[in-house]
């Protein structure tokens, strides 16, 4: 994996240097990259404190209070973009619960936007953090709900970092070769043909026609989705949700909640998983249960919830060891049970059980190469394997200090990676990532 943080971070510390106030606004897609710059901030300037105050629950006086008493340092108000919307229902009404909370969200933006000559006296630097992909939304909102504080802005960092995935449907289904694919006509021209053909379809299709309707409009908004035509993907899931029996409605709100999440709308997507999950408990569908605490686990991770994205991630865990040892012939439940120790591994790397950690990353890894020894020609496990390879090298680069141990995971990763590009050199994201591992292995 690799990420920005050493190129966005050392201007800010550079400017910190002087004791003075300052407004920072933090944007991230990992929450570690929260729990570093903390790290940073007080081995860098060990004579000022920190403070960081959760902005879901404080209310105005609360971090004003927090902030005054503190006198010098700095200021951390977590999950800030809690404070910059506005909750109301599927009738656009606000409920009593809705109507307090947005109540709250008002006096803390104007309170601060009001009081800025007065925070601004102190020498504080007061960082605000926004999680996963909400930067150009929210960066907006705080212009225009704080225009005084933002006139005090110093600086604002955008975190990345590159998410190694595991997902099947990110993986090839079949071995091609470039005499394949037609020449004349790209990926995207054939996919946005396919998607002419299935909405003339479509409209040719009378409304009675349910069924038939039914299975056009999920292959339409998978395709929009291929082309990020995500809002159009979404219309057309309303539209098919419209027509789909009760027992179907979990599926569509799993896809919308995964489209929310690309878009970064974090909070619609984690109440369609709620929704997917209930309605899956409901049915006693424990395969899509297992997928959907993961999703929500996900979800949380990006939301900066640790402690709950790990209780999630436990439960899906918990859920695929079950399933796994019910039917141990099963190889999706054998995957899935990797990527459940992944997730495990990742999340208790972030709150710094270290050791636990790492134990999580074995078992995955373990997985994974009898998966792959069992089925040597599946695509998938041999993309995984080398995944869970970089895991332990970043790990071990990373968090342990261990180049040398490091590099013989990064090795091993690149070796298979080199065989996937070369078995699929038209797709682009295993050459990204054997860029990405190539690279680790030429670092001092």
């Amino acid at each position: 994996m690799s990420d920005n943080y050493i190129t966005e971070t050392t201007p800010l510390f550079k400017l910190l240097r002087t004791a003075a106030f300052r407004f920072v606004i933090v944007c991230y897609n990992h929450y570690s990259f929260v729990q570093q710059l903390e790290k940073d901030l007080q081995e860098r300037f060990p004579n000022r404190p920190l403070k960081k105050v959760n902005a879901q629950k404080a209310t105005y006086q609360e971090i004003t209070g927090e902030y005054f008493a503190l006198e010098k340092g700095f200021f951390l108000i977590d999950n800030f973009n809690e404070v910059l919307k506005e909750e109301k229902d599927s009738q656009r009404q606000e409920t009593p619960e809705m109507e307090a909370n947005n109540e709250r969200r008002r006096h803390i933006t104007a309170g601060l936007n009001l009081r800025r000559d007065k925070l601004a006296k102190y020498p504080i630097a007061l960082f605000v953090l926004l999680p996963a992909a909400t930067d150009e939304l929210y960066v907006k909102t705080i212009m225009e709900k704080m225009p005084d504080l933002w006139s005090f802005r110093s600086f604002m960092l955008d975190l990345k970092m590159e998410l190694i995935q595991t997902t099947q449907a990110d993986i090839p289904a079949a071995k091609q070769t470039d005499a394949n694919i037609p020449l004349a006509l790209s990926e995207l021209e054939k996919k946005q043909t396919e998607l002419q053909r299935l909405q003339i379809q479509l409209q040719h299709t009378p409304e009675k026609e349910i069924a038939y309707r039914r299975t056009l409009l999920p292959q339409i908004a998978a395709i929009q989705e291929e082309l990020g035509n995500y809002e159009s993907a979404l219309h057309t899931l309303e539209d098919w949700e419209a027509l789909e029996e009760d027992s179907q409605l979990a599926d569509i709100w799993l896809k919308k909640g995964d489209i929310y999440t690309t878009i970064g709308d974090l909070q619609a997507a984690q109440t369609h998983f709620e929704k997917a999950l209930a309605h899956y408990v409901e049915q006693e569908d424990k395969a899509n249960i297992a997928i959907t605490y993961k999703r929500l686990g996900d979800t949380y991770t990006y939301l900066g919830n640790l402690e709950q994205a790990l209780r999630f991630f436990e439960d899906y865990h918990q859920l695929t060891k079950d399933l796994y040892k019910a039917d141990p012939d099963n190889t999706d439940y054998k995957n899935q049970l990797a990527i459940s120790y992944s997730r495990l591994g990742d999340t208790q790397r972030a709150l710094g059980n270290l050791e636990q950690a790492l134990r999580f990353f074995e078992d995955c890894n373990r997985l994974e190469k009898e998966l792959y020894a069992a089925y040597p020609s599946n695509v998938e496990f041999k993309n995984s394997l080398a995944i869970s390879y970089q895991w332990l090298g970043w790990f071990q680069e990373t968090n342990l200090n261990d180049r040398v141990k490091a590099n013989v995971y990064y090795q091993l990763s690149k070796e298979l990676l080199a065989q996937l590009v070369q078995s699929f050199p038209a797709y682009v994201a295993f050459k990204k990532n054997l860029d990405r591992v190539e690279q680790k292995l030429t670092e001092e």
